[in-house]
């Protein structure tokens, strides 16, 4: 046999060669269709991306034990720029707010206390109790026994604010779902999103607002933090049906055709934008601006840790609050004597005179009186 005829492969070894890239082709052309049609399509990206928000919310409160009383500190950081100077801005820049609670969610009781300064003397200490499904304040020096300043208030847990939560985004990853998705690059990003306008975008926006308020168990526990929340819905539903131009929009910024790679995501009607932003370490920061109200709103979630910044701007001023919270558990929570309290509404006029006396009687409290006084005489 020649050499030749050694390198020339037999018919049938042919025919499997042949098969085989043929199968491979096949597999390669199968991936390539799966990976740019299935897997990296927008809105599957978007879907994957929300499932990881979803598991992010769900270790987040997972996190929080509220098998046992929890303790929150913080401070509250007020501070005002003003185009000029004037008493209102020396005022806030010199106040500072300790806050501190303790939740015990089994006993289903809450403690708030709220201890302020100015200029580092003591202004005014707000003390106020959850028992009994009752909301109580402490007026400490100004009157001897505890005020009942709302009955019948429920306390909201964690599992239903984690709920009230889950409900939203799902509400409105469903509803996206029924619109086109759309892609391209943006600063970098890669940018998959829906985008809605006029009787679309309003017809939108009004689905998950109406399947919002149709849910039984989402009202209950919303109604609990706002009981007005179904008649706000309907007014806000009126406002916009009485603009001419409405705009909506979705969007899931990725660093590639992968979920895993989530930088932002960003809501927008109209002025109104909301953006979750996830750094690479996965704590997540949530952006609402509102170019109408001039405010913007910077939630920051760590390990144990909650800052809230919120800017409101005017055309003169802007005011920045800060707050700082961390917490954790612990053994109990304080015990109250409620037996004495008083309604607000049975005071007599002695007492409510007695207790405005208290409050005039407080050198501090008396001094930015004045000053506020004098600002707007």
């Amino acid at each position: 046999m020649s050499k030749e005829e050694l390198f020339v492969p037999k018919e049938k070894h042919l025919g499997k060669i042949i098969t085989i890239i043929i199968i491979l082709l096949i597999l390669i052309g199968g991936a390539y269709w799966y990976y740019h049609f299935i897997y990296a399509n927008p809105q599957n990206i978007a879907n994957k991306s929300i499932e990881k928000l979803e598991k992010y919310i769900n270790d987040r409160f997972n996190d929080i034990d509220t098998t046992k009383p929890l303790e929150l500190n913080g401070l509250i950081d007020i501070k005002m720029e003003e185009q000029e100077k004037t008493d209102i801005n020396d005022i806030i820049n010199n106040l500072s707010i300790q806050l501190n609670m303790h939740l015990d969610e089994k006993e289903n009781e809450l403690d708030i206390n709220l201890n302020s300064k100015y200029k580092n003397n003591k202004l005014i200490n707000i003390q106020t109790y959850y028992r009994k499904n009752n909301l109580y304040l402490n007026p400490g020096e100004i009157y001897d026994n505890y005020l009942l300043i709302q009955e019948n208030k429920l306390l909201l847990t964690k599992n239903e604010l984690k709920d009230i939560f889950l409900k939203i985004i799902n509400t409105i990853k469903n509803e996206a779902n029924k619109s086109k998705w759309n892609r391209t690059n943006e600063n970098d990003l890669i940018k998959n999103y829906i985008q809605l306008e006029n009787e679309n975008a309003v017809n939108h926006l009004k689905n998950i607002l109406n399947i919002l308020k149709n849910d039984k168990q989402f009202m209950n526990s919303i109604q609990k933090i706002n009981v007005d929340y179904a008649s706000k819905i309907d007014d806000y539903l009126k406002q916009i049906n009485d603009q001419e131009k409405n705009t909506y929009s979705l969007a899931f910024y990725t660093e590639n055709n992968l979920s895993q790679s989530l930088n932002k995501i960003e809501q927008v009607f109209n002025d109104r934008k909301i953006t979750i932003n996830i750094s690479p370490d996965n704590k997540i920061s949530i952006d609402i601006k509102d170019n109408n109200k001039t405010q913007n709103i910077k939630l920051t979630l760590s390990d144990k840790i909650i800052n809230i910044n919120i800017i409101n701007q005017t055309t003169n001023n802007k005011i920045i609050t800060d707050l700082k919270l961390n917490y954790n558990n612990i053994s109990n929570i304080e015990n109250i004597d409620i037996n004495n309290s008083k309604k607000t509404d049975e005071l007599t006029i002695e007492e409510k005179e007695l207790i405005q006396k208290n409050i005039t009687n407080n050198k501090v409290i008396n001094t930015l009186y004045n000053l506020i006084k004098e600002k707007f005489d």
